[in-house]
């Protein structure tokens, strides 16, 4: 699948809402310039309600909450960290 690096943990939401034992994710990033093959990979954590997803570089990491339709909670890499603190669904 061929993303954007805005969209590339959503992409891996979308996967993980379909198949949340998916352990490899395999991306086409396409920064506007060149395109770059890029490869997360689940790991074991110790919470039933996080899923923990690691970049092959090590540079990146993010936890989805499966309670909350596996969106991003937490991502963090060398040049920032974001955090989820609330979200609320209508």
């Amino acid at each position: 699948m061929q993303v954007d690096p805005l969209n590339q943990t959503l992409s891996i939401s979308n996967a993980l809402a379909k198949n949340s034992n998916e352990k490899n994710f395999y991306l086409l990033l396409n920064n506007g310039e060149s395109i770059a093959k890029k490869y997360y990979q689940q790991v074991q954590n110790n919470s039933s309600n996080l899923i923990h997803v690691i970049s092959s570089d090590g540079n990146t990491e993010v936890y989805f909450a499966r309670n909350k339709y596996y969106i991003p909670v937490l991502i963090r890499n060398k040049d920032f960290t974001y955090k989820l603190n609330s979200v609320n669904f209508n």
